[in-house]
């Protein structure tokens, strides 16, 4: 008789699982397609919470549709999903490692622009470990995000190697750097409006990399999760900025927002820029590199390429810094760039 119950209760949780879970989803996947088919407005602004894990919630969804047909195994798919979506992403961070650049190659054979980009993360205590990441790195231009007032003395040292610096790190309300090898025409780094994200820009003379002069714009826009409609009027204004400047055009840093997200689809489609074709998983990473969504992305104007593209090493960030090597599209002549 007590089998019997046990049994009863045991197919009791199994349903209510498979519900639960196909409910879960069900919703899930209504609020991330409002991001797809409605209009600019506050519902589709705010599915952007959830949107970076939409990979996750596919998964889940199969997952919840498969425990609705086999509702005695509900409690282990259930778990078999959770285990899938968490390690498939933190996999796809291992496999697609970005390519790892020697810093003594001779720079002058190379035809192609490296740039690394970083959330530094203003809770990083480890800046002895920041400090060598970033040494090592060999980069042409590294864009750093949370580049706070505790980061000031180390950019001042990291002046050795990276002598050309445009940064805000003395604000910590913009807290963005750019560090470069190759010398500023112009630059500025500043957040004006609460509405306007921090922004730190500069026009490189990249002739020694073959791009001639070319503009990096680094940028860190608010989390959809604390306020989606500031995220999405940040990015809108992002766009605007960026759609306006001429001339072959990098802009990266850490966008609160995936391929997936509706704010980010929307910056592609306003600016033309082309993000990396990866799905890079750079969140989280602390205390254990376990990252599950793509927050950070480089993004290139029509006239470049990406041409390799990965994830690297942990700093002691919450973030992991995404690279990417940048060239000229062929077919683009010399007097364009």
């Amino acid at each position: 008789m007590r089998q019997v119950v046990r049994s009863a209760r045991c197919s009791h949780l199994q349903m209510w699982v498979a519900y639960c879970a196909a409910s879960a989803s069900a919703l899930a996947l209504l609020v991330a397609g409002a991001a797809y088919v409605l209009p600019v407005g506050q519902w589709p602004d705010a599915a952007d919470m959830i949107t970076p894990l939409t990979g996750h919630i596919l998964i889940g969804s199969i997952a919840a549709l498969l425990a609705l047909r086999f509702q005695r195994w509900a409690v282990a798919l259930a778990a078999a999903s959770v285990a899938l979506a968490i390690g498939g992403h933190a996999l796809i961070a291992v496999l697609w490692s970005g390519p790892q650049w020697p810093t003594t190659v001779d720079a002058a054979a190379r035809d192609h622009l490296r740039v690394y980009a970083l959330n530094a993360w203003d809770e990083n205590t480890d800046l002895e470990r920041l400090e060598r990441a970033l040494r090592q790195t060999g980069a042409d231009v590294i864009v750093l995000a949370e580049a706070d007032p505790g980061k000031v003395a180390m950019l001042r040292r990291l002046k050795s190697l990276f002598p050309y610096q445009i940064s805000c790190a003395e604000q910590k309300v913009c807290a963005m750097a750019i560090l470069s090898q190759l010398p500023f025409l112009a630059g500025a780094a500043a957040r004006n409006r609460y509405l306007v994200p921090p922004i730190a820009w500069a026009r490189i003379d990249a002739t020694a990399r073959g791009l001639g002069q070319v503009t990096v714009v680094g940028t860190h826009v608010h989390r959809p999760t604390r306020n989606p409609w500031v995220h999405a009027k940040q990015m809108r204004a992002l766009g605007g900025l960026v759609a306006q400047t001429k001339g072959p055009l990098i802009v990266a840093g850490d966008f609160n927002a995936g391929p997936w997200s509706r704010s980010f689809r929307d910056l592609v489609e306003v600016t033309g820029l082309t993000p990396l074709a990866r799905l890079l998983p750079t969140w989280p990473a602390y205390p254990v590199r376990l990252p599950q969504v793509a927050l950070d992305n480089i993004l290139v104007s029509p006239d470049l390429v990406t041409l390799r593209s990965g994830i690297g090493r942990a700093t002691g960030s919450d973030h992991l810094p995404v690279v990417a090597e940048i060239g000229v599209r062929d077919g683009v002549a010399l007097s364009a760039r």
